[in-house]
């Protein structure tokens, strides 16, 4: 049996997340966006979504059909990554190994 290899990545607020305006939060929000529709549009990208609850530091969450260092390569061109707001948290697993990576 052989088992498709995905990795789920987790976007974390940063504790030295720098303050931005609403203005330059709308501008990384529609960044980040297009990141994720082009992974998408490149077949990498199974879903994403935000993590709603307001108390947490986990932001968003996203699932990609590639392994842990390709995710997190691909995760880290993310301009919400990239502008240091957020970090990444990834694992993946596949029928013979699992690993897990941050940055």
């Amino acid at each position: 049996m052989d088992f498709d290899r995905l990795t789920v990545a987790l976007l974390v607020l940063r504790e030295d997340a720098p303050e931005l305006t609403e203005e330059q939060e709308a501008d990384l929000q529609d960044a980040h966006m297009a990141h994720l529709a082009g992974l998408h549009e490149a077949g990498h990208l199974v879903a994403a979504g935000p993590l709603l609850d307001p108390g947490s530091y986990f932001r968003g969450l996203s699932i990609l059909s590639v392994g842990v260092d390709e995710a997190r390569a691909l995760k880290e061109a993310d301009p919400a990554v990239k502008g240091r707001g957020r970090r990444l948290r990834s694992r993946a697993s596949d029928r013979e190994q699992s690993s897990s990576k941050e940055t």
